[in-house]
């Protein structure tokens, strides 16, 4: 468990702009004094009088007018795997060599001296008939974009492995190992000089005297890939996030691996106690690990850092009714043993998250939750909901049922599902406008996972405010969504509210976090223009210039 961390020294923020009500059309101007990791004080004005008993010591940051609003909270991660991500090199979507060695290159930039850079990505390797054997870059252009870190990559047939000068070295290949004494049926390449190429065709691809010679992944690296992922979550104003996390289980194995991805809570400990974790983590178990969930949300009340906001269950892939498609997932127990356990995390005081992405997924969590017959004060939640039917929107409210929604997706997965469902069927998809009319809560989460985008459009909290007001991506042509679903776009407060405030509520933090009030924990995301002012354009040009948790800075522009 994470220690108790010193309080920062007191911060002022002059010429800061912010609001205390996120509804109200003008923004106040003044003063933020940050003293024990809250929010001290809200000066209005130029107020001498106010800030003489300030102590002339205290570090003085000059904002400029820029904005300050409460840190977003990413109501949905997965670290451990958006760390792996980072540390590898995702070839599946690439189909020419100069974008595969742009990959490569922003991988070899990201990752720690002494670890190896191989394949990320679901598949785990590329399509040989999108990246032809003729396209893959040469010896020499791994070499450069690499440098020291060893690098090896295998071709998704497991057919063709490529590889740097220094893993060739390690390897300890020499190019007689070309006539199979490496590997029986397998083939090390070498040029028309008799030079390794660093190509390794059939069983030399993954014999043991290379792909067996790759370390696995131990916990110095999944700590150091978790750490390169909270950074990047500072880099985009996040102060908070809901991560699909677990305990150790002491055992008996499961039947089915339900755990497959999420993320080891104990390296937000090991974090912590470097002083290297700058963000507040909330941590979800598999909703079948209820008493161990119950049992670690005691031990850590008192943690500042790393809490327990619930388990989680998956309940679908994605099951639509129009047309009739998907299903239940594996990791699904079925309605009766989920219904149990769903009972059993309520009584034992655990908000339950469920993953449900089609109508009929959602549906069926729905009906989980209404039978579950929760108690007073759970916030259940709802996980994805890409399209809810139109008689179960008001459903949310009616059960406390707070729908966790990844609003970046409606300009990447909308524009595929218009192809795919009528266009009738669409009207509530990601009904972010009706579930708010219909007084549900909605919150604002990412999903960042393993195959992360590049420019982390996923990630980025101004993206998604952007497409929930919008239902547009950023690159789309103003008008490009259909008019029949304008009626779910969102303002920008309301979106704003949804990835900060209500966050916060859904983590039962609403008393300490997710507003800009004396006594207040100061996380806040200070960004450079006031996007509740002017159309939703405005978010595009926004930058995150600071971003504070507790008090401290761990982004700075």
């Amino acid at each position: 468990m994470s220690n108790v961390p010193s309080f920062p020294p007191p911060l002022l923020l002059r010429n800061a702009r912010w609001r205390d009500d996120p509804t109200h059309p003008r923004a106040r101007q003044g003063t933020i004094l940050l003293a024990e990791g809250r929010i001290a004080a809200l000066i209005d004005g130029p107020d001498t009088d106010a800030e003489r008993d300030i102590p002339s010591a205290v570090e003085s940051v000059d904002l400029a007018g820029a904005i300050v609003t409460p840190g977003f909270v990413d109501t949905h991660t997965h670290l451990g795997w958006a760390g792996e991500g980072l540390w590898r090199v995702d070839w599946s979507a690439v189909s020419t060599r100069a974008e595969a060695l742009d990959r490569l290159r922003t991988a070899a930039a990201r990752i720690l001296p002494g670890h190896w850079l191989h394949a990320g990505g679901w598949s785990g390797g590329w399509s040989r008939a999108r990246l032809s054997d003729a396209e893959l870059p040469t010896l020499a252009e791994l070499d450069a974009a690499t440098g020291p870190t060893p690098f090896f990559h295998t071709s998704a047939d497991g057919g063709l492995a490529v590889c740097n000068s220094r893993a060739l070295a390690l390897f300890r290949l020499v190019p007689e190992d070309q006539r199979g004494a490496l590997a029986p049926g397998g083939n090390v390449e070498v040029d028309a000089d008799g030079r390794l190429t660093g190509r390794l065709f059939g069983a030399a691809a993954h014999a043991r005297a290379t792909l067996g010679a790759i370390p696995p992944a131990d916990r110095a690296r999944r700590r150091a890939e978790l750490l390169a992922a909270v950074q990047v979550l500072a880099r985009f104003g996040i102060t908070e996030a809901h991560d699909i996390a677990t305990v150790p289980d002491p055992g008996p194995t499961p039947l089915v691996f339900r755990e497959r991805s999420f993320t080891d809570a104990t390296l937000f400990d090991d974090l912590a106690a470097r002083d290297e974790l700058t963000v507040r983590i909330g941590i979800r178990p598999h909703l079948d690990r209820w008493e161990d969930a119950a049992r670690e949300a005691r031990r850590r009340a008192a943690d500042p850092l790393v809490s327990v906001t619930g388990v989680k269950l998956l309940l679908d892939r994605a099951w639509y009714s129009e047309p009739l498609e998907g299903g239940y997932t594996y990791r699904y127990p079925g309605f009766a043993q989920a219904l149990e356990w769903v009972r059993a995390a309520d009584r034992a005081g655990l908000d339950v998250t469920i993953h449900a992405v089609g109508d009929l997924g959602v549906r069926e969590a729905l009906d989980l939750c209404q039978q579950a017959s929760p108690t007073g004060g759970r916030r259940h939640r709802v996980s994805h909901a890409r399209r809810v039917a139109p008689a179960d929107i008001p459903r949310f409210a009616a059960l406390g049922v707070v729908a966790e929604v990844q609003p970046w997706e409606i300009g990447s997965e909308l524009p595929g599902m218009r192809q795919h469902h009528p266009a009738a069927f669409l009207e509530t998809a990601y009904p972010l406008g009706d579930l708010l009319r219909s007084g549900a809560r909605v919150i604002s989460g990412s999903d960042w996972r393993l195959d992360q985008r590049a420019d982390f459009a996923d990630l980025d909290p101004l993206g998604a405010l952007y497409a929930a007001a919008t239902r547009e991506a950023p690159n789309a042509r103003p008008g490009d969504s259909p008019a029949r679903e304008r009626r779910q776009r969102l303002t920008l407060a309301e979106a704003l509210h949804a990835a900060t405030g209500a966050g916060a509520w859904a983590a039962h933090a609403e008393a300490r976090r997710g507003r800009i009030a004396p006594g207040f924990q100061a996380d806040l995301a200070i960004l450079s223009r006031d996007i509740l002012e002017g159309p939703p354009a405005v978010v595009l040009d926004t930058r995150v210039l600071r971003t504070i948790v507790g008090g401290r800075t761990v982004f700075c522009a």
